[in-house]
């Protein structure tokens, strides 16, 4: 019966395009949920390496600090030198 045929023959479709609406559905459930914990990671990673970053500058601040110190305490020791030498030449006149 022809009727029969044809009914069965749009059952089968409708059953085939909701099985396959539904793996759709439970595909994209699935690389939806795979997207979000990848987010989540790559903005854990962020969150770690900003930390990193902060405390790098930290202490490229220090060591410029420290530089600027040394540099001043090198001034002042050069000139305590200049003025020993002065002094000893003056002593060394008056003799």
């Amino acid at each position: 019966d022809a009727v029969t045929l044809h009914q069965g023959t749009v059952k089968d479709w409708i059953t085939w395009a909701t099985r396959g609406a539904i793996g759709a559905l439970f595909t994209g459930l699935l690389a939806t949920i795979t997207w979000a914990n990848d987010a989540n990671n790559r903005l854990h990673d962020v969150e770690q390496n900003g930390a990193r970053i902060a405390k790098l500058e930290a202490r490229d601040e220090g060591f410029g600090a420290l530089t600027t110190e040394i540099a001043v305490l090198k001034a002042k020791l050069d000139a305590q030198d200049r003025q020993l030498s002065h002094i000893t030449q003056l002593l060394e006149s008056s003799r």
